[in-house]
Parts: structure tokens; C-alpha cells; sequence
């Protein structure tokens, strides 16, 4: 995959021996630059171009996700209430589950009945339950509440990839908030989740990871490349 922006000649190309990183010194750009990108994410127009061959373009809005607060919490969760809903209802119905969710609402009826006998009201039910109203009723969600930033990160990043189609995880400025070690964690859970990390930073902070490339978009917009290295590779 890979992804331009009309303004600039760097090309962002997305594989698995690749971290990219973006360092845009101009604040009017970078605001510029990451408003855009926010807006494509949320379906809106904007100056970026995704494509997966010269010929095959991508919705942005599918594939990438861009994270400005690196504070993942519980609100979350919201982007995945109906397809973890849908998950677990699908779970419920697998062959191990099956028995004892008919059980349940089996359980659920009579219980119903009772109540129609025992109330001095003329009372009517339904003798048909809704799986995903019943569910619903627990108040699932995805665990975002750990005490470490990245984990919850992490967590955010796996539920992406195993409900919407996001494969290419943009982050603003995480270098100011993870330490050297953390960021290579970072880097090699996307890779094994067959994902891409695409870094935009307003200056340089850290020493750059292995295999990380990196534009540097200086105050007159002029584009400077350089390959970094893990300090520790020869």
C-alpha cells in the first residue's frame, strides 16, 4: 500500500520491513496535514490518496485509523458495540454454546409464565427472545481499562484488526509519550498483526528504531530523507 498527500513528493509506502515515520516542523502544516487526514478517516474529503497498485485506489476511512490521544479508555468501545454484540451472539449459537443458551431463554420464558400467573393483571408476553436484546443486557465491552498506555494501545489497535477492516495505524506525536522500548513493541505487535504503523511527529525525539524511514518536512516544506537504525544494530 501506499500513501501521498498532494503537497508533498514523498510517497509512504506500508510493508512488513518498514516503520514510517513523518517529522513536519511547519505547526501550520502539520495542523494542515493532520486535520486532513482526520477528515478522510471520518469520510470526509481531503488531500490524501491511499492506493493498494497504481491502478486500485483505497477508502481511507476502511484502512486507516489515526490516533491523537493516546489515552485509550472505556468510550471506546463504542465503534465496536455492534459487531462485539453480533461476535458474541455468534458465539452463543457455536456448537459448545448452543445447548445452554436454549436452556437460558427456556429458563427466561417459564419464568415469564410465572410472572402472567402470579400478577392480579391480564398479562401477555412474547414467546420469542431476541438474542441480541438478551445480550445486551450484560453490558459487554472490551477491556481498555489497563493501568499501562500502551497495553491499552495494543488492545485498541487488536480490536481494529479483528472488527473493521484497519490495517494501517497513524499516530501523532506517541513518540513524545512511549519510551524507546515501548515503541518497538509497538512496532513489532502491528507487524504480527500484519499491520503497518505510520508515525507523524513535529520534531525529533528518540533515536530512530530499526528499520524505521523517515521524511522530515522542514519550516520551508522542503523534504529531507534519511534511514534510521535501532542504536543497537551494528
Amino acid at each position: 500500500m501506499m500513501l501521498v498527500h498532494n503537497h508533498l513528493e514523498y510517497k509512504i509506502l506500508f510493508d512488513q520491513n518498514r516503520l514510517n515515520t513523518i517529522i513536519i516542523e511547519s505547526p501550520l502544516f502539520m495542523t494542515t496535514y493532520i486535520t486532513q487526514l482526520n477528515n478522510q478517516i471520518n469520510g470526509q474529503e481531503g488531500g490524501f490518496i491511499l492506493s493498494k497498485s497504481p491502478l486500485e485506489e483505497l477508502d481511507i476511512s476502511k484502512n486507516m485509523e489515526l490516533i491523537i490521544n493516546p489515552i485509550i479508555d472505556s468510550t471506546y468501545n463504542k465503534k465496536f458495540a455492534t459487531k462485539l454484540i453480533n461476535s458474541i451472539k455468534k458465539l452463543s449459537t457455536s456448537e459448545e454454546l448452543y445447548k445452554q443458551t436454549v436452556e437460558i431463554q427456556s429458563i427466561l420464558l417459564k419464568y415469564a409464565s410465572l410472572l402472567t400467573h402470579e400478577s392480579n393483571e391480564t398479562l401477555l408476553f412474547t414467546d420469542q427472545i431476541d438474542l441480541s436484546s438478551l445480550l445486551k443486557l450484560f453490558n459487554f465491552s472490551l477491556d481498555f481499562e489497563d493501568p499501562s498506555m500502551l497495553e491499552n494501545i495494543i488492545s485498541y489497535m487488536k480490536a481494529l484488526n479483528t472488527y473493521t477492516e484497519v490495517k494501517i495505524f497513524a499516530f501523532a506525536n506517541i513518540k513524545s509519550y512511549l519510551t524507546h522500548e515501548e515503541l518497538l513493541y509497538l512496532y513489532e505487535t502491528a507487524t504480527g498483526m500484519k499491520s503497518h504503523l505510520f508515525l507523524i511527529e513535529n520534531h525529533q525525539q528518540k533515536p530512530f528504531i530499526n528499520k524505521e524511514k523517515c521524511c522530515i518536512i522542514d519550516i520551508d516544506l522542503c523534504e529531507i530523507f534519511r534511514e534510521g537504525k535501532y542504536e543497537k544494530d551494528p
